[in-house]
């Protein structure tokens, strides 16, 4: 099966890992599954943009080749301490000499307006994160024997899947960094469709208000008959953009749980934003399934976000009943696809066995979440 770079990655993400990483940038678990989730999908986004170019695919290749065999072993001794902190340093200066500082920087910044932390809390954990990404692949570089220019394709075939887990929240902030250079056409034009879908229904209400404020005068304007001409005119936009882009959106994206301000913060925490981390986590965790070694693999993920979850729900009673409905509807829209992919992963019998009381437990969860 093709490689997939982003579960290749977030299976490194261990829930004992996850908690030294967060203890270290001093995160709290729901904050800590954001903000992971959004400097890996930049951390790889960024690469994409960087292989693209010649210079930058022949600068990629060395650094990769730098990286030890046994990477993933720095992280059991992460203790939070001189050591710690050494280590960090060093992978910040590794990929702000990749990136440049600036874009370095950016990322960064991105990172804390997303999931609500400082910038300097964002770097450290791009400096933690940086060696883990790039380990990963030095790994499949030298599985693969891949060069400069095969480094750049493997990359650039990892478009729809970092598209497809990136939040969508998040998409528009990383995209003002990096540029689209990290999305692939399709991914592209489905943003753009809702986008256009979704400015095409606020266009609608405009009209809707403005034609109620011209029946309710008629002294004042008394033809009313364009107005109503200009609503059903924006509404048939509005259906039909929404009519050719909803079926792939709903395949192509993940989570669509976004930020909305203030609604969804509880105690500093953005409950929407955790619960859409969690999701993109289960369908991270499910794709590329192909035997027992890979489903037991994801079981550690699924556990991490039924843990999640349980933290989402004791948040979400805390918020106002205007606040919980939103967050069961948007839940609620999420639970069919992502039971497509779960069904998927379930058709065969020996994968249903290891995954099938987890996946049960998330879908009951989740399920709870979606009833407010």
């Amino acid at each position: 099966m093709a490689t997939n770079l982003v579960s290749q990655i977030m299976s490194y993400l261990t829930p004992d890992m996850v908690a030294k990483i967060a203890s270290y940038c001093g995160l709290d678990r729901g904050t800590s599954q954001v903000a992971l989730s959004a400097a890996v999908l930049s951390l790889l986004a960024s690469l994409v943009g960087l292989s693209s170019k010649p210079e930058g695919a022949s600068q990629l290749a060395r650094a990769l080749g730098e990286q030890p065999s046994s990477f993933q072993d720095s992280y059991r001794s992460l203790t939070g301490g001189a050591d710690t902190s050494s280590f960090v340093d060093k992978g910040s200066s590794m990929l702000s000499s990749l990136f440049g500082g600036s874009m370095f920087n950016g990322i960064a910044g991105a990172i804390g307006k997303y999931a609500g932390i400082g910038e300097g809390t964002s770097k450290s954990l791009l400096g933690v994160l940086g060696p883990l990404v790039l380990g990963g692949l030095a790994q499949q570089q030298r599985q693969t024997g891949l060069d400069a220019n095969g480094l750049s394709s493997l990359l650039a075939s990892q478009k729809e899947n970092i598209a497809a887990a990136m939040p969508s929240g998040f998409s528009s902030v990383l995209s003002g960094v990096l540029g689209d250079t990290w999305r692939s056409g399709t991914a592209a034009a489905s943003e753009a469709a809702r986008s256009g879908a979704a400015s095409a229904s606020a266009a609608a209400q405009r009209y809707a208000t403005r034609a109620t404020e011209a029946t309710a005068q008629p002294k004042e304007s008394p033809n009313w008959v364009p107005w109503a001409l200009g609503l059903l005119a924006i509404l048939g936009l509005a259906w039909w953009l929404t009519s050719q882009s909803g079926d792939r959106v709903a395949q192509k994206s993940p989570a669509t749980i976004t930020d909305a301000g203030q609604a969804f913060v509880v105690g500093g925490v953005n409950v929407a934003a955790q619960v859409s981390a969690a999701i993109n986590g289960m369908r991270s965790a499910v794709q590329g399934i192909t035997d027992t070694i890979s489903a037991q693999a994801a079981v550690p993920r699924l556990r991490q976000a039924a843990a999640d979850l349980d933290s989402a729900s004791g948040l979400a009673n805390r918020l106002p009943a205007s606040g919980r409905n939103a967050l069961a509807s948007r839940v609620a829209a999420e639970v069919q696809p992502l039971d497509r992919e779960f069904n998927t992963a379930l058709a065969r019998p020996e994968i249903a066995a290891v995954l099938g009381p987890e996946i049960d437990n998330v879908r009951m969860k989740l399920n709870a979440l979606s009833r407010g």
